[in-house]
């Protein structure tokens, strides 16, 4: 699992492979291809909702690092 950095704020609950613990990880944090299973059922809302929430993240960032 890469390093965690939970910018965005937005978790979800995953089965850790290496400990079999499940846990709260940011969606940016998360493996592509967890990413893709979060996904998988969700409707277009719920995507659009997610990628306005990850905008809003990313200015907030960019704003604070005065990028």
């Amino acid at each position: 699992m890469k390093a965690r950095k939970a910018v965005s704020g937005i978790f979800f609950r995953v089965l850790n492979p290496e400990t079999k613990v499940w846990e709260s990880v940011a969606f940016e944090d998360l493996s592509t291809e967890q990413q893709l299973k979060v996904l998988e059922d969700k409707e277009i809302y719920f995507c659009r909702n997610l990628a306005i929430l990850l905008a809003n993240a990313l200015n907030d960032v960019t704003d604070n690092c005065s990028i």
